[in-house]
């Protein structure tokens, strides 16, 4: 799409900045069925089946959590250099490391406030401190671009094998809350007095609603919903994993 100039008080700064918004309550939404399904799965006794599928669901809740504070944080970027995008670079690695930079810049930045407010608080504050010395956060910001591309953005065997979210929310949530916590003073849905209006987000869910009104026909409803488990009357049809082309083998005569 390209990157445009982002004008205080335009159309388009408007826009962006309701999509910020979109990409935050997101973020909001998946860390709330994270938190869901990560109680269900320590507070009660499960068998095995459940005690998998509450694990599963809490995973993809936390991977969606993080994609989409990563994407936010990544649009505020952008946002603080003027444009709808991250200014072009030469090689991903160079994008890469923009990226990387300004994340840990503003991670740094919030841990700055948090050391010297558990710097008051004497030998109290001694873990944080000793946990979180200056300079981890350049390790963090490229270990959170990994994870969230392995975790939730390309399919690709070390998801399975060798990404472990597991691990990264050990060594780095309180840094995720952290970051959390800082946007959501500005950008939580529940700091709305009304839902805000999102232009085609909104519309969405109406133009559903007129499209299902108006398809009146029976075939229509009953032609869809072959369509969608996989059928057809074409005796010829096939589906993403066959070719419709194929001719079916000749039964051998006896």
């Amino acid at each position: 799409m390209g990157a445009k100039k982002l004008m205080t008080g335009t159309e388009t700064e408007t826009d962006f900045c309701k999509a910020l918004a979109h990409e935050f309550f997101r973020c909001e939404d998946a860390f709330k069925a994270y938190d869901r399904a990560e109680s269900a799965y320590i507070m009660g006794r499960h068998n095995l089946g459940a005690e998998r599928r509450l694990s599963f669901t809490a995973y993809n809740c936390y991977a969606a959590f993080l994609q989409s504070l990563y994407e936010f944080y990544k649009g505020a970027m952008a946002r603080d250099q003027g444009f709808t995008e991250l200014k072009k670079a030469a090689s991903d690695k160079e994008k890469h490391d923009t990226i990387d930079r300004c994340l840990w810049a503003e991670t740094e930045r919030i841990l700055v406030k948090r050391r010297a407010y558990y710097a008051q608080i004497g030998p109290g504050g001694l873990a944080f401190l000793t946990n979180h010395p200056p300079g981890l956060t350049r390790e963090f910001a490229t270990a959170f671009r990994t994870i969230r591309n392995l975790a939730s953005g390309h399919v690709a065997y070390e998801r399975v094998a060798r990404a472990s979210l597991a691990s990264f929310y050990t060594k780095y949530h309180v840094l995720i809350i952290m970051l959390y916590r800082d946007a959501a003073e500005h950008w939580s849905a529940a700091r709305q007095l009304d839902f805000p209006e999102l232009g085609e987000i909104t519309s969405f869910a109406k133009a559903v609603r007129e499209f299902h009104r108006t398809a009146r026909r029976p075939a229509s409803k009953v032609a869809l919903t072959r369509e969608a488990s996989g059928h057809s009357s074409s005796p010829r049809a096939g589906n993403a994993l066959t070719s419709p082309t194929t001719e079916a083998p000749e039964v051998q005569k006896r």
